[in-house]
């Protein structure tokens, strides 16, 4: 007998994560709420990644034969279920977070690049404030063959760098330990800025490539 009146567990949460964001795109609601809207669901995805979709993994793991008793799904038909669901509902927080970034610009608030954005003044003051504000606090690590992986905290800010020499390259991840000072003036500049001392801190090496995770 097929439970077709009942839906899976997991699915019926993201239903409930896509009213969070539909409240994020009801232009009616004040703008603020808006923006804590979208922020919310973003944290929800997060949980719900790490608690559930993780909980499913584990389970796959222990055995592929383990069944959904509402709608008869493996683990892994509901892992893949889920990121169906998750990938049309990234594409619809894009288009909601444009729309609050242009109301943010409306109201004098913007997300600027740090190097192509911003005039010399504040670029003085951001590199000042960062060298004695948030550089103290970077705890570079080297990921290598003879190094181990570091353990990754959760909802923390990483940047990744892959060195490169004459013999061989190698991946290291700086770890913005406190990052509850995100937003100063403008936004988006301190991680731009970490990128850049990248080129400061590896004297010597070979810069590859740089990212944010």
């Amino acid at each position: 007998m097929e439970h077709t009146c009942f839906d899976n567990r997991e699915l019926s949460w993201l239903k409930f994560n896509v009213r969070v964001l539909e409240e994020a795109e009801d232009e009616t609601n004040p703008f603020c709420e808006r923006l804590s809207f979208a922020s919310i669901f973003q944290s929800n995805l997060d949980e719900f990644f790490g608690v559930r979709v993780g909980s499913l993994y584990d389970q796959m793991l222990v055995s592929k034969d383990i069944r959904d008793n509402k709608t008869n799904m493996t683990c892994q038909e509901q892992i893949f279920a889920c990121f169906d669901q998750v990938k049309l509902l990234t594409q619809r927080k894009d288009s909601a977070y444009a729309a609050l970034n242009k109301g943010m610009r409306e109201h004098g608030v913007e997300i600027v690049t740090y190097h192509d954005q911003i005039d010399a003044k504040d670029a003085q003051f951001l590199d000042a404030y960062f060298e004695h504000e948030i550089r103290p606090l970077l705890a570079p690590q080297v990921v290598g063959k003879k190094q181990p992986f570091p353990f990754l905290k959760n909802k923390a800010i990483y940047a990744v760098v892959i060195l490169g020499s004459k013999k061989n390259s190698k991946n290291d991840r700086k770890n913005d330990k406190k990052n509850d000072k995100k937003m100063i003036r403008m936004s988006s500049w301190g991680l731009s800025r970490v990128r850049w001392t990248c080129f400061r801190v590896w004297r010597g090496f070979r810069i590859i490539r740089t990212g944010i995770f």
